[in-house]
């Protein structure tokens, strides 16, 4: 399963501008999301945001490893959750 979205890795960058105090950048500055106030809460979710890329590509490599003949419920949430991820 492949998606087009922006390479990792993803980061936060706190104070780039007033407009925009707290944003989540991909390679080469590239702009993943901006919000327009900071508080714990948002800082919180660009942090999740940031991580997004690497967990999706764990949850991918983790299911490739383990046995599929198994009907683990976490393998099915697992691949339901890279699923959303991938816009499917």
């Amino acid at each position: 399963m492949t998606a087009k979205f922006t390479s990792g890795p993803w980061a936060v960058v706190k104070g780039l501008t007033s407009y925009y105090p707290l944003m989540v950048q991909g390679d080469r500055g590239r702009e993943i999301c901006s919000f327009h106030s900071w508080d714990e809460l948002k800082e919180a979710n660009a942090n999740l945001i940031a991580a997004a890329p690497e967990l999706l590509a764990l949850c991918q490599e983790l299911l490739n490893c383990i046995d599929s003949s198994r009907d683990w419920d976490e393998a099915k949430r697992a691949k339901a959750a890279i699923k959303k991820a991938l816009g499917k």
